[in-house]
């Protein structure tokens, strides 16, 4: 378990998840803010959730925002046992 935990690059699975949650969260707000003009414009109210694809994209917006605070913790542990000594799998190899 530990050979698996040290061969996953966990800061760059972090890294990429952190810039699609950046990228889905302004999606989400962006459609938002576009369908809340032309809505306005007809009297109508406008919200996240008013099709199936504002609903996906809000879901893939926190489920990558899950991913991103997951893989960043591990990311940091990972750090920690290398800075405690921990032997790392690249020494191991060698």
């Amino acid at each position: 378990m530990r050979n698996i935990f040290h061969k996953i690059p966990w800061g760059i699975l972090a890294g990429i998840s952190g810039i699609l949650t950046f990228y889905l969260i302004i999606g989400v707000y962006g459609a938002y803010f576009v369908f809340a003009q032309v809505n306005a414009q007809t009297g109508q109210i406008a919200t996240i959730f008013d099709s199936w694809w504002q609903i996906l994209l809000f879901i893939f917006a926190v489920l990558f925002a899950v991913i991103f605070v997951l893989t960043l913790t591990l990311f940091i542990l990972k750090k920690i046992m290398n800075k405690k000594g921990a032997i790392t799998y690249e020494e191991k190899s060698k």
